[in-house]
């Protein structure tokens, strides 16, 4: 980061000595918005997203229930 001042009071890393890449990219595109988020969104404490997916119960094509088989 040639020169550019981190805001450290903004948590953006585990470590207060080194911010990652993708994360001083990141404040420098978003600048005051950095780390605003939509609701059901969530952001690490480096400002990356952690969007989880939820895979839903897989099905087998057949009449009736397969868990009543068990």
């Amino acid at each position: 980061m040639s020169g550019e001042k981190i805001d450290k009071d903004k948590s953006v890393s585990y470590d207060p000595n080194i911010v990652p890449a993708e994360t001083a990219a990141r404040m420098k595109r978003e600048g005051d918005s950095f780390k605003s988020t939509a609701p059901g969104q969530t952001v690490d404490s480096e400002g990356l997203a952690n969007n989880y997916a939820v895979e839903p119960e897989p099905y087998v094509n057949e009449p009736g229930d397969l868990r009543d088989a068990d």
